[in-house]
C-alpha cells in the first residue's frame, strides 16, 4: 500500500495546486520505483498559508474560521486594519497615506477590526489593552457606545453574520502575508470502495507554530497584538495612547510606527545603511507596508495542468527520451543586464543589511525573501532544481529551438553552461515527439505581466559607486533572453515551491518573486489502511463455508444411517434450505455482499517499467470471474427465500433458471465492462481556526463502483421477477402435494420433493432432508424418533402409527410428519 499511496499522494498534491479534474487511475504515472518499505511524502512548507490566503477568502469561510479562534490569539489574526467599523466612522491606519490606500480595500472584510470583534471576544484576555486603545475613546459618543454593544456574545447566527457583512458591501476576506507564525495544514484524500464507504489517507499534517525570534516581517508591520502591547506598556512613546485616528490621543499623531519599531529594536538605530534607506525611499516608511500574498493566475495553473497531462502520456510512450533529460542539477540564472555587471550587495527587502563580506560580481541572483529566511545569512544564491516537466514546460512556452547558437546564448545566463545546454537540447528533442502541445503563450504572458512580478537586487555598478536598488520584471519585454528561466520560476510558483509577495507602501510597490521554500518530510502511516471490515467479512465467509461443509457431512451421516434410502434430489437444496436454517440470512447476506463488492471493485496493480511507475489493470482469469460471479447466487437464494410467500409452489419451477441467468449476467458484466478505478481532484478546504489551522480533502479515489453494486443487485431482483413471470405463464396450476407441518421451514415446504414420500395422507421426511431443515433425529427402537428442532430449540417425539409401513423399510426410517394438503 505504501508505494501506491506515495504515487497517488504525489499526483494529488501537484494536481490540487493546478485545477479540478477527473480521470482514470491508469492515466497516472510517476518516475522511479515506489517499493520502499518505509516510504515518505515530501511537500514544501507554507501550504496552509497558501490555502488560507488564496482559497479561504469567502465570507462564510472567514466567519466560521473566526469563531474557532480563541480570545487570547484573536489579536494574532494578521491584518493591517484600516477601519474599526464596517460603516468606516473610525479610521485606524497608522499613516495618512496608508489611510488613503485603504479606500481601495473597502470590499475586503479583513481591513475592518469589526470583523474580528463581532466574532471573537478578545476583551476576555485583552480587556485592559482594548480599553486604552479603543473603548475609552468610543465611550465618549453615543455611536461609540452603540458599537461597543455589538462586540460581545451572543453573536449572530453564521448565515445572519454573512448577510450582515454582505449588506456592507464586503465581498471577501483576505489576510496579509507574515512570517512570525506558520499556519498549520492537514490534508488528506479519500478512498471510496464499492459500498460507498470513504476512508481518509493523510497527505500532510502540521500545526501552527510561532517563530517570533526569527521573524523578519515585523519591520513592514508588526501586527495588532504588538499595537495593543505598545499602548499598554511603557517601552515606547505609544504608551497610554489610542489607535483611532479621530482621537486626540491617537498614537501616531506625532510619531510614526517606524519610530516605534526603532525604539523597540525591530529596526536598527539611525543612521541607516544605504539598503535600509533605499527600501524606505522606494516603498515608504517601515511599519506601514502591506504584504499581500499573490496567488498564481488561474490561466497559468490551467496551462500547466493541461501540459502535465499531455506529458504523462508522452513519457509513458517515450520513456527513454524523457529520462535522458537531466533533472538533478541546480539552475542559478541572472538577467543579462545584471550578470557580470553589478556588484552584488543584497536581495532581500525584509533583511536589507548583509553580513560584512567583500563584494563580488553578480553571477546569480542572491538573497531573495522566503518565509523561513532569517537575517543572519540572506546572501544565499537563488536557484531551483527543475523537474523534467518543468524543463519541458519552460522550453515549450519560451519557444526554444535546438540551434546551438540560441542555446549557448541562453545558457550563458545560468551558472552551469554545459548542463543547461544539454537539458535544453534534450527537451527540444523530446517535445518534437509530442504531436499536439498545449501552448497559448500570449495568454500566459498577459496574465503574468498584469502582476508586475520582479526580481530585486541591491548592488553597485562598480566598487566605488553608491548602492542602488535594482528591480526588473521576470518577463522583461526589452530582453527575452531570460524568458526560459522565468517560466521555470513561474512553474515553481504555481506548485507552491515559492511565493510571490507584493510589498505595498506609502511611496511605491514592489511585487517580488521569493526563494525556494524548503521541503518537509512526512512518514507514511501504514495503520491508515483499513482492514477491519475485510477481516470480519473474511471470517464470516469462512464460517459460512465451514458450516455448509459440516451440514453436508451431517447429511452424509444420515444417508449412511438410512442405508441410502433418502430423497437425493433434496440434497441439491443444501445452500437454499440448509444455509438459511443453520447459518441465517444475515451471514448469508454478508457472504453475498462480499461477492458483490469484489465484482464491483477495480482490479489494478502498481507496475514499474523503465523507471516509470503506473497503475495497470490486473488481468483476471475467466474461471476466477466465473467463481466470483457464482457467489452472487447466494443473494439469489436470499431473494427467492424472501419472495416465497408470493411465489410459493412455482419457486422450484424457476429457481435454477434464476441462478443460472444471474450467474451468466454477472460474469459477462465483469468480463466485458470491468469496473475502472477513477480519481477526482476537487480540493475542499475549511478553516479550523482562522489564520492558524487549515484542513483540506484534496480528492477522492474511487476504487469501487456503487453503481455497479446496485446494478448487480438490480440484476438479481429483476431476474427473479422475469423468471417468476415466465413460470406463472408456463405453470398456471399447482399439481403437487405438500405437508403443512409446522416443523418445516418455508423453503422445505415448497422446494423439497414430497410426492414420493406420502402414504396414508402422511408425509415421511427422510432424515438427511430433515437435517437440512434443522431437524436432528435419534431413532429409538423401530418406530419412535426423538427430534430436536434447532429452529425453535424444542424437542419432539415422533412415532409411526402401529400396524403401518410394515412392508416399506424406506418409510420406516423416515420421520412421520403431519397430514398432507392437496391443492
Amino acid at each position: 500500500m505504501a508505494g501506491s499511496h506515495v504515487l497517488l499522494a504525489n499526483y494529488l498534491k501537484e494536481q490540487s495546486q493546478l485545477r479540478r479534474m477527473d480521470t482514470t487511475l491508469d492515466r497516472i504515472n510517476g518516475l522511479g520505483a515506489f517499493d520502499a518499505a518505509h516510504a515518505t511524502l515530501v511537500s514544501p512548507i507554507q501550504q496552509g498559508a497558501k490555502v488560507q490566503y488564496a482559497s479561504l477568502t469567502s465570507l462564510h469561510d472567514a466567519i466560521s474560521g473566526l469563531r474557532n479562534v480563541s480570545s487570547a490569539t484573536g489579536v494574532n489574526v494578521f491584518s493591517q486594519y484600516c477601519y474599526l467599523d464596517f460603516e468606516r466612522k473610525w479610521e485606524m491606519a497608522n499613516s495618512i497615506r496608508r489611510q488613503n490606500r485603504c479606500e481601495s480595500m473597502v470590499h475586503n472584510g479583513a481591513v475592518f477590526l469589526a470583523s474580528l470583534l463581532r466574532n471573537v471576544n478578545i476583551t476576555k484576555d485583552w480587556a485592559a489593552e482594548f480599553e486604552i486603545a479603543f473603548a475609552s475613546d468610543l465611550r465618549h459618543s453615543t455611536a461609540g457606545q452603540a458599537f461597543l454593544s455589538t462586540i460581545y456574545p451572543p453573536y449572530l447566527e453564521l448565515d445572519d453574520e454573512v448577510a450582515y457583512w454582505s449588506s456592507k458591501n464586503i465581498t471577501s476576506y483576505k489576510l496579509q502575508w507574515q512570517n512570525y507564525k506558520s499556519i498549520g495544514f492537514a490534508s488528506s484524500y479519500q478512498m471510496v470502495n464499492a459500498y460507498g464507504a470513504a476512508y481518509a489517507f493523510t497527505l500532510e499534517s502540521t500545526v501552527s507554530v510561532f517563530r517570533l525570534t526569527s521573524a523578519t516581517s515585523y519591520t513592514m508591520y508588526w501586527a495588532l497584538d504588538n499595537d495593543l502591547r505598545g499602548v499598554s506598556s511603557n517601552r515606547t512613546r505609544m504608551s497610554g495612547l489610542g489607535l483611532l485616528r479621530a482621537s486626540s490621543r491617537f498614537a501616531f499623531q506625532n510619531i510614526s510606527l517606524q519610530d516605534v519599531l526603532i525604539e523597540d529594536g525591530y529596526l536598527p538605530q539611525p543612521p541607516w545603511s544605504a539598503t535600509y534607506d533605499l527600501v524606505a525611499s522606494h516603498l515608504g516608511p517601515f511599519g506601514s507596508i502591506d504584504m499581500v500574498f499573490v496567488p498564481p493566475p488561474f490561466v497559468l495553473r490551467q496551462a500547466i495542468a493541461a501540459f502535465n497531462r499531455v506529458m504523462a502520456d508522452a513519457r509513458q510512450a517515450h520513456t527513454a527520451a524523457y529520462m535522458s533529460i537531466p533533472a538533478t542539477h541546480a539552475v542559478q540564472p541572472a538577467p543579462r543586464t545584471w550578470k557580470h555587471v553589478l556588484w552584488a550587495v543584497a536581495g532581500s527587502l525584509l533583511c536589507p543589511d548583509q553580513p560584512a563580506i567583500h563584494l563580488v560580481r553578480l553571477e546569480t541572483l542572491t538573497g531573495a525573501d522566503r518565509y523561513d529566511a532569517t537575517c543572519t545569512d540572506s546572501r544565499q544564491r537563488v536557484g531551483l532544481v527543475p523537474s523534467r516537466n518543468q524543463y519541458l514546460f519552460a522550453t515549450s512556452v519560451a519557444n526554444l529551438s535546438a540551434s546551438m547558437t540560441d542555446v549557448a546564448a541562453l545558457c550563458a545566463l545560468d551558472s552551469n553552461l554545459s548542463t543547461c545546454m544539454d537539458g535544453v537540447q534534450k527537451s527540444v528533442a523530446f517535445l518534437s515527439l509530442v504531436p499536439r502541445l498545449p501552448n497559448d503563450r500570449q495568454t500566459l504572458v498577459d496574465a503574468v505581466d498584469d502582476l508586475f512580478i520582479e526580481w530585486v537586487q541591491f548592488g553597485q555598478e562598480n566598487e566605488a559607486a553608491s548602492v542602488a536598488l535594482y528591480h526588473t520584471r521576470l518577463l522583461d519585454p526589452s530582453d527575452a533572453s531570460f524568458d526560459y528561466f522565468a517560466w521555470l520560476f513561474f512553474y515553481d510558483w504555481v506548485l507552491g515551491r515559492r511565493e510571490v509577495i507584493s510589498f505595498q507602501g506609502d511611496r511605491g510597490t514592489l511585487t517580488v518573486m521569493g526563494d525556494t521554500l524548503p521541503d518537509q518530510m512526512h512518514a507514511v502511516d501504514a495503520s491508515q489502511v483499513h482492514t477491519v471490515f475485510a477481516l470480519y467479512a473474511r471470517y464470516a465467509v469462512q464460517y459460512v463455508t465451514s458450516s455448509i461443509l459440516a451440514l453436508a457431512m451431517l447429511s452424509l451421516v444420515y444417508l449412511v444411517l438410512a442405508k441410502g434410502a433418502i430423497e437425493g434430489r433434496n440434497l441439491l437444496k443444501l445452500s437454499r434450505i440448509g444455509g438459511f436454517v443453520w447459518v441465517g440470512r444475515p451471514l448469508i447476506g454478508l457472504r453475498s455482499i462480499t461477492a458483490l463488492g469484489l465484482l464491483s471493485t477495480a482490479s489494478i496493480e502498481l507496475v514499474t517499467a523503465d523507471q516509470l511507475s503506473y497503475f495497470a489493470p490486473r488481468p483476471i482469469p475467466w474461471y476466477t470471474t466465473c467463481l466470483a460471479a457464482n457467489e452472487v447466487t447466494w443473494l439469489v437464494n436470499i431473494v427467492s427465500d424472501l419472495m416465497l410467500p408470493w411465489t410459493q409452489w412455482r419457486t422450484p419451477r424457476f429457481a435454477l433458471a434464476h441462478s443460472l441467468l444471474v450467474w451468466l449476467t454477472s460474469a459477462l458484466l465483469a468480463t466485458l465492462t470491468p469496473v475502472q478505478a477513477t480519481i477526482s481532484v476537487d480540493p475542499i478546504c475549511s478553516s479550523v481556526s482562522l489564520d492558524q489551522q487549515v484542513q483540506c480533502v484534496v480528492g477522492t479515489v474511487y476504487i469501487g463502483s456503487v453503481a455497479r453494486l446496485l446494478l448487480l443487485i438490480g440484476v438479481v431482483v429483476g431476474c427473479n421477477g422475469v423468471c417468476y413471470s415466465v413460470a406463472r405463464w408456463r405453470f398456471p396450476h399447482d399439481t403437487g402435494v405438500r405437508s403443512p407441518s409446522l416443523l418445516l421451514c418455508s423453503g422445505a415446504t415448497y422446494l423439497l420433493k414430497h410426492n414420493d414420500w406420502i402414504q396414508d395422507n402422511v408425509y415421511y421426511m427422510d432424515r438427511a432432508s430433515a437435517a437440512l431443515n434443522g431437524l436432528l433425529s435419534v431413532q429409538w427402537r423401530s418406530d419412535t424418533f426423538y427430534v430436536l428442532d434447532v429452529k425453535a430449540w424444542r424437542l419432539h417425539r415422533l412415532a409411526h402409527a402401529k400396524g403401518t409401513l410394515s412392508n416399506d423399510a424406506r418409510l420406516r426410517r423416515a420421520l412421520p410428519l403431519a397430514a398432507t394438503i392437496h391443492p
